[in-house]
């Protein structure tokens, strides 16, 4: 079974009300995966996918190119 979550970006509206828009899907990467998880999303920026990873110690992993 597929886990995914609807990502949405909130607002108020002119009568103080909170709404969502939905913006793309978060989903859940396998089992045994690299990736945590993959957000698809609904709309044309500079990308349109992003992928999330689990935060790993420092010096793990050599191709990791994120400085903390």
């Amino acid at each position: 079974m597929t886990i995914y979550y609807r990502a949405t970006v909130p607002y108020k509206t002119s009568d103080g009300k909170d709404r969502f828009t939905p913006v793309g899907t978060l989903f859940q990467q396998r089992e045994g995966s690299k990736a945590a998880f993959k957000l698809v999303l609904n709309f044309p920026i500079a990308v349109t996918e992003l992928v999330f990873f689990p935060p790993k110690e420092r010096g793990e992993d050599p191709d990791n190119m994120i400085d903390d």
